[in-house]
């Protein structure tokens, strides 16, 4: 169990890297930050809950 968690994590970092936190924002709207943090980690989850509140404020100009 704790393995195929610890490659989850693993997967969860890399696509996080990549720019695609799906697999955590998923989580997050699920089971709350708690539940994505016993998850992921603390750090993971931070980290992606800070992306998410960055882009909200982001807008797209118009050409």
């Amino acid at each position: 169990m704790e393995q195929a968690l610890k490659k989850f994590r693993a997967t969860a970092w890399q696509e996080f890297m990549l720019g695609r936190p799906d697999q955590v924002i998923t989580t997050l709207d699920t089971l709350g930050p708690a539940g994505a943090e016993e998850i992921y980690g603390a750090d993971l989850v931070q980290r992606v809950r800070k992306l998410l509140s960055s882009t909200n404020h982001m807008t797209v100009a118009r050409r």
